[in-house]
């Protein structure tokens, strides 16, 4: 077997993976406001989320060069080289799917989800026994070894490996000895020829099977276990957000760059090496945005107008920000009162949302939104109110006319505690004009709210007469 020793298999884009997949492990940890940040973009896409999005387009497209290059160079993929692409891409898989735990929830992997299921410590140590099982299965019977099945110590014997995985140690510490044997795996097999893949190999079964069939296996066992994993992962309250589910995109599209790599000796090495240059170049500005993002967040929180404007002038885009709640940072200060921080955040150049416009009173552009996306008329934000309702409690007459001749739900209930219908804002925010044409509508004067609370009541509370007579002449009940 000699001559199947490849230990530099992945040299060639070691520093393109290494790159990919200390970024995907960062990308995990980024909340939902730091993917939503206009902080950063990619040329003309400004986003943050475009970083992991984009960076899996340019392997993919790296991808795309290698086949070419492969079929230029006569270099198409053998059955064994397949079959390791697949098994590369399964391993990247299941590593996208652990990437999400951090080393302060190390003790979840020895959690089992539910009695008899396996913990995450567990369905990693069973992928790394399994895959020195089978690398040993496949040499033995490429050496014309006994056609039987292999025990333990034959296993170790025939990998160089040591007889027992030790069943300690963190999780990363684990990773890295199944990554380490996995490599192994790829590096031995990579050129086997077309003929030797059909060589019988003896395991449990009853007939002997084709070493093809047991590396198709290794990436089938992987997806097995990765299925496994997710279902694990869920039951313990770790279901991937959407920083996980981009990183498993890109950990693909590394994959997939890294099983045309098999077999090319040095073909592609500069297109890889270019990319991970670029990337590098790419990511650098954002290692600052999470800090930026949070500090923004902060300074509005506190309503420091100083501050938000300090972080506006550094990035603009930081406008687009949400708060923890997921409530933009235009309505938080806008419900707060803080008339200072809207203004500063207006004054950014930002393109405000049809729920922003709609409390601020921009008719221009809440009927310009319409034009776009009819269908948004009744969408609740993120707080669970509709457009209606805030053009209601802030007193924006013309936007509720214009609302309202869009076919508005004067009978939409807020998706949130409050359970408010337009009338009660409008109510709330003591706004005569604009009750009387919710009304007009067809609001139900006696609509009640969270706890019962009727229209009429928040305007006698508010010793709002005038509000309160043109209530009862709807049919206001007092009670």
């Amino acid at each position: 077997m000699a001559a199947h020793l490849h230990e530099d298999l992945l040299s060639p884009t070691s520093a393109l993976s290494a790159q990919m997949i200390a970024f995907a492990g960062e990308m995990t940890r980024w909340p939902t406001r730091v993917l939503d940040s206009y902080a950063w973009g990619w040329d003309d896409y400004t986003g943050v989320r475009y970083a992991p999005l984009h960076a899996t387009m340019a392997l993919r497209a790296l991808a795309g060069r290698l086949h070419v290059e492969r079929a230029a160079s006569n270099k198409a993929l053998t059955l064994a080289q397949h079959a390791l692409a697949e098994h590369q891409a399964a391993f990247r898989d299941m590593q996208a799917m652990l990437l999400g735990i951090s080393p302060l929830e190390e003790g979840e992997i020895d959690t089992p989800p539910a009695p008899g299921e396996w913990p995450v410590r567990t369905i990693v140590m069973h992928v790394h026994e399994v895959e020195r099982y089978f690398l040993a299965t496949i040499l033995n019977a490429l050496d014309g070894g006994p056609a039987d099945e292999l025990n333990p110590e034959q296993v170790a014997a025939r990998t160089g490996e040591q007889v027992a995985i030790l069943p300690t140690g963190t999780l990363t510490e684990l990773w890295a000895e199944y990554a380490r044997v996995h490599a192994k795996v790829q590096a031995w097999l990579v050129y086997l020829s077309d003929e030797e893949v059909h060589t019988l190999s003896t395991m449990w079964e009853s007939t002997p099977l084709p070493i093809l069939f047991r590396m198709q296996r290794l990436a089938a066992h992987v997806r097995e276990h990765t299925n496994q994993l997710e279902k694990t992962l869920r039951v313990l309250d770790r279901a991937p957000g959407e920083g996980q589910m981009l990183a498993r995109q890109l950990l693909a599209a590394l994959a997939e760059v890294e099983g045309l790599r098999l077999g090319m000796g040095t073909l592609g090495v500069a297109a890889c090496d270019q990319l991970a240059h670029e990337l590098a170049e790419r990511f650098a500005p954002l290692q600052e945005i999470h800090g930026r993002v949070d500090g923004f967040n902060a300074g509005v929180a506190a309503g420091d107008v100083a501050a938000t404007q300090a972080y506006l002038t550094q990035s603009p885009g930081l406008a687009y920000t949400h708060m923890d709640d997921g409530v933009s940072a235009l309505l938080f200060s806008l419900h707060h009162g803080n008339a200072a921080i809207v203004a500063a955040l207006r004054a950014s150049g930002m393109r405000t949302t049809l729920h922003e416009a709609s409390a601020l009173g921009e008719a221009a552009r809440v009927e310009r939104i319409l034009g776009y996306v009819p269908d948004e008329i009744d969408a609740f934000s993120s707080d669970g109110y509709t457009p209606l309702q805030l053009a209601s409690y802030y007193g924006r007459t013309e936007v509720v006319s214009i609302l309202l001749a869009h076919g508005a739900n004067v009978h939409a209930v807020a998706r949130n505690a409050m359970a408010i219908q337009p009338l009660h804002a409008a109510v709330a925010g003591n706004h005569y004009e604009v009750a009387r044409m919710l009304l007009d509508a067809g609001a139900d004067a006696n609509a009640t709210q969270a706890g019962g609370f009727t229209p009429i009541m928040a305007a006698t509370q508010h010793k709002n007469a005038p509000l309160a007579a043109l209530l009862r002449a709807a049919g206001a009940l007092d009670t």
